[in-house]
């Protein structure tokens, strides 16, 4: 309780004193100005958030001058949403009012008069208050069609948002096998889990029980619900299990899993914020912000809490005066004893380590492992992907019951080149879109397409163009299911290559190259499409690109090709020869043994003359001429040999001072060639010819290295066994 003072005045002087002066210091009235301001802004941010939306223009304290007089005078509209209606711009004014009492009749006036004096009809004027309006008030503001509205969910001294708690739940839902049953006619196994395994009809691995059950995880319609579900399997076509040798039938699968929910608590605040009409006490518009703090923290350790029943997952979750957000987000894995499976390469390495320390005597038990040591103390390690190269390489089945009730599985039909029956169960993949089932799909389409473009190639102009338009029809069909496959759009360039509709195709591998940058094949094959346009340098470019990221093996024989063949174009017919080589050197079966590649290795050799040119030539015509006795054309066959040994025999020692020398080819490269080139017509069953050119070859090494070859011996020796 305050004290009271009385002070006396001074006759000398009619000035108040210090005190008097102190005491009626504006410092409490300037603290209660700054309190209202801050309220009114309060609900100014408030609606304003509260209409934020795409294509309105939201803005706070807008000045607007007057439709008439002085145009420097301005009115403050306290919240302005700027708007287009078919055409026609619209502006909507709010008035906002964070008072104590309820809004007079004067208020309502006021923003009458600013909307008249800016130009802003009263019925898009809508007037915002947080304790409602007197009689009059109302009857003001329907008069001229002035909507009002309350704003509830501040404090209430008015200075703030309510803030209640909130708390989120992701319930991760986690398959756990309990038990597993199959059922056949064989008494004992043969080996512990034999009756789990499954496999094909060439005795290769396709799948075992965990499979199954995985299966129904992924594709299946299993429940969301906590509890245990009891399932049956039927044993996909083409998969067997064998004892002693021989298939045994399976006449039932059965399955115990328990789904139980592993629950990741998140704690928060939330604030409510909605506008009421005062009458209908209706909602109008309203907004919920919730905000978990945790969440926006890098490193945070949350406790997860299990549950097996949704009793228990009611009990846990049930929060009184609070927000509650709950999600279900089933694990990608299942567990199955102590592992998520399908294991993952971590665990599968752990296991061989386990193994190892077994067979050296150092455990007891490689079996014995718990969770904690396989899979840790969090969830983090259930999203690791699965990994089958152990078993498979291919990934997991993927079972589908068909139209006709059979459960089937699309990775073997695939590999049964069954690609129509896989194709047909497009309906099946629209109710259940899963990656692998895309992916299997996807290559089906592909393969027919391939299919339909081979047979393409031996049929008449019209029956042919009809059969690749079906293939394009299937490439489409693998893009409308993997709309990101780039080996759909590689082959879509091929059968536009193949019809001359070379911008087509350029435009199918660039985005090829777009989807997969690091894709070699499409970079070489866009080169071959820029070359058909007469691109040439771009061309250059492309294959450059290619060979940049080919591996170092054979796959790098084509762009080598294919740069060649860009510098013979050019002119730059060493820098041909210099590809030629290379691409013959990693693998000369591959280049010699094309014949679509004989003309261009002709031409080239004869444009850039060496020994290696030479040597190259020789080959290749060897290997055409014995490919033209296998066709039947032996007179043709003979040139080709003769060309071939002329070649080769144009190669002089150094004293006969002829153009080319053998002293700058190695040996063993000489030798390479013929023992390939002997090997060639050995193979093409002609034994005169063979004999007679082998004869050659051996004169002509016997001239050059002063001694016969051993293998070229061999060869002669084997003909004459015959």
């Amino acid at each position: 309780m305050g004290q009271s003072h009385t002070v006396k005045k001074d006759p000398r002087n009619k000035k108040p004193p210090a005190s008097k002066k102190a005491k009626s210091s504006p410092k409490p009235s300037a603290k209660k100005s700054t309190e209202n301001a801050r309220k009114g802004k309060l609900v100014e941010a408030v609606v304003a958030l509260l209409h934020e939306m795409p294509g309105v223009k939201v803005e706070r304290n807008v000045f607007l001058p007057p439709i008439h007089g002085d145009q420097t005078r301005r009115r403050e509209i306290d919240v302005l949403l700027t708007g287009n209606v078919a055409g026609y711009l619209v502006r909507i004014a709010f008035s906002c009012k964070n008072e104590s009492k309820k809004i007079e009749p004067g208020k309502i006036g006021e923003f009458i008069d600013e909307l008249d004096d800016v130009g802003i009809p009263p019925q898009h004027g809508i007037f915002v208050c947080v304790n409602g309006y007197t009689h009059g008030a109302l009857d003001r503001s329907k008069e001229k069609g002035i909507r009002t509205l309350v704003l509830r969910g501040l404090t209430k001294n008015r200075l703030a948002s309510e803030v209640a708690k909130a708390f989120q739940f992701n319930i991760f839902l986690l398959g756990e096998v309990v038990k597993i049953t199959v059922t056949n006619n064989v008494g004992i196994a043969e080996y512990e889990g034999q009756f789990s395994l499954f496999f094909d009809d060439k005795s290769r691995p396709c799948g075992n029980i965990a499979d199954l059950i995985v299966n129904w995880w992924w594709h299946g319609d299993p429940p969301s619900t906590l509890g245990e579900y009891h399932l049956n399997f039927d044993v996909p076509q083409g998969w067997n299990q064998f004892v002693a040798g021989k298939p045994e039938p399976v006449l039932g699968i059965s399955a115990t899993v328990l789904v139980r929910g592993l629950i990741i608590t998140l704690s928060g605040k939330t604030k409510t914020h909605t506008l009421v009409d005062p009458v209908s006490q209706s909602v109008t518009r309203g907004q919920i912000r919730v905000d978990f703090d945790g969440a926006r923290k890098r490193k945070v350790v949350l406790p997860v809490t299990t549950v097996n029943t949704e009793e228990e997952l009611e009990a846990f979750t049930r929060r009184q005066d609070s927000v509650t957000l709950t999600s279900r987000i089933r694990l990608p894995r299942i567990l199955s004893g102590s592992f998520y499976y399908p294991w993952s390469e971590r665990v599968f390495r752990l296991m061989i380590k386990r193994y190892e320390k077994f067979q050296a005597g150092e455990i007891p038990d490689f079996r014995a492992f718990t969770l904690e040591e396989t899979e840790g103390t969090d969830l983090s390690t259930a999203w690791e992907p699965p990994w089958y190269e152990s078993v498979r390489g291919e990934g997991p089945p993927v079972i589908i019951m068909d139209d006709e009730g059979n459960s089937v599985d699309l990775r073997l039909l695939m590999n049964a080149g069954e690609y129509g029956r896989v194709a047909a169960l497009r309906p099946k993949f629209e109710r259940s879109r899963t990656p692998e089932f895309a992916y299997l799909l996807s290559w089906a389409y592909l393969m027919q397409a391939d299919a339909l473009a081979c047979k393409a190639a031996s049929k008449h102009e019209a029956e042919a163009n009809r059969l690749i338009e079906q293939s394009i029809e299937r490439i489409e069909a693998a893009l409308q299911v993997s709309p990101d496959m780039s080996d759909a759009y590689i082959k879509l360039g091929a059968v536009f290559r193949d019809l001359g509709r070379h911008e087509d195709a350029l435009a199918s591998y660039d985005r090829a190259v777009a989807l997969d940058k690091d894709d070699y094949e499409a970079w070489a094959n866009r080169a071959v499409t820029l070359i058909n346009l007469g691109k040439v340098e771009d061309a250059l470019d492309s294959v450059n690109k290619s060979l940049d990221l080919a591996p170092q093996t054979g796959a790098r024989v084509m762009p080598l090709m294919l740069r060649a063949y860009i510098h013979y174009l050019g002119g730059r017919h060493r820098d041909a020869a210099g590809d030629l080589i290379a691409a013959w050197n990693l693998n000369p079966d591959q280049v010699v043994g094309n014949v679509n590649y004989s003309p261009m290795i002709e031409a080239f050799c004869t444009a850039a003359r060496s020994p290696e040119t030479f040597l190259l030539l020789a080959e290749t015509l060897w290997s055409e001429a014995a490919s033209k006795i296998a066709n039947g054309n032996r007179e043709e066959a003979g040139k080709r040999a003769e060309d071939a040994a002329q070649t080769l025999e144009a190669l002089k020692p150094n004293d006969e001072s002829a153009d080319m020398i053998v002293a700058t080819v190695s040996g063993p490269l000489v030798y390479d060639v013929l023992t390939r080139s002997a090997g060639y017509l050995v193979k093409s069953g002609d034994k005169a010819l063979a004999e007679e050119y082998i004869e050659r070859m051996q004169s002509w090494a016997q001239e050059m290295f002063g001694e016969k070859l051993d293998s070229l011996t061999d060869f002669t020796r084997e003909l004459s066994e015959e």
